[in-house]
């Protein structure tokens, strides 16, 4: 279940963990409009303000990671930003000819292809695996998919023809630096419903293979009416319990395991 991270802090998460029939915690940690919930070391937050300042909050969630029996999910929004990019966007972020692209829901992007822009969210995973989280889940974390794609303007930080290479050179960045430091902890993503159905009209960059190659479990929401995700799950061969439905929507008989709510790409 989702939770702030005033309940885990608090010392409340387990209980309310238990109350809810749950085996694990979510705590989204870099939002979708960039903000995050711990206190970041990282220059990009401090000058874009959408870090937290209590100096004793970090060990406050350490503290409490350390101490209760809870399995710790850190979610992070990675690309879709809408504050960071303000900052940073020129030269990092998806642009149009009048500035910063934003998707359907208004929201800036930061661009995959951009090495500054993979290690802000290389750090901040790094960050977060340090405070003892489990697991590091990213979302948002391919090009965007939905939105006026027509209108991004076509360069270094969106190039149609290496899409897939740009993003596999995110994915393995973070699983290496991630492997490398806190091997224990696990790396999950979440994979687009367009390219589990088969029916991707937009590309994200993300493939079967690089799922298969760098993640420990998947999230992914249930298929839109008329779709079916078997054939691509077959595929995977990834065990029911590394696979993690999130969202409303009817859920198949071989769904694992469930995130009630709505949230996430």
């Amino acid at each position: 279940m989702e939770l702030p991270i005033s309940s885990l802090t608090g010392g409340t998460a387990v209980q309310e963990v238990a109350n809810a029939g749950g085996n694990a915690a979510l705590f989204t940690m870099k939002a979708e409009n960039g903000h995050l919930a711990y206190v970041s070391a990282e220059g990009w937050a401090n000058y874009a303000k959408v870090t937290q300042t209590d100096p004793d909050l970090n060990g406050a969630i350490t503290e409490a990671l350390a101490s209760q029996e809870l399995y710790a999910v850190a979610r992070v929004s990675c690309f879709k930003d809408d504050d960071t990019p303000y900052y940073y966007g020129r030269s990092n972020g998806l642009r149009t000819g009048n500035g910063n692209w934003r998707d359907e829901t208004g929201s800036r992007w930061f661009s995959p292809a951009i090495p500054a822009t993979r290690n802000y969210i290389t750090n901040i995973c790094l960050e977060l695996a340090a405070l003892g989280f489990d697991e590091i889940w990213l979302d948002y974390c391919t090009f965007p998919t939905q939105g006026r794609l027509a209108s991004i303007t076509r360069n270094a930080a969106y190039n149609d023809a290496t899409l897939v290479q740009d993003l596999e050179g995110f994915y393995t960045q973070v699983h290496d630096a991630l492997t490398e430091t806190y091997p224990d902890v696990k790396l999950s993503f979440t994979a687009s419903a367009g390219l589990l159905s088969g029916a991707e009209n937009e590309p994200s960059g993300q493939t079967l293979a690089q799922l298969t190659t760098y993640a420990d479990r998947i999230y992914l929401t249930p298929a839109p009416e008329g779709s079916d995700y078997t054939e691509a799950l077959e595929a995977l061969a990834f065990p029911a319990d590394s696979l993690i439905y999130f969202g409303g929507g009817d859920l198949p008989e071989t769904a694992g395991q469930v995130l009630p709510g709505e949230s996430g790409s």
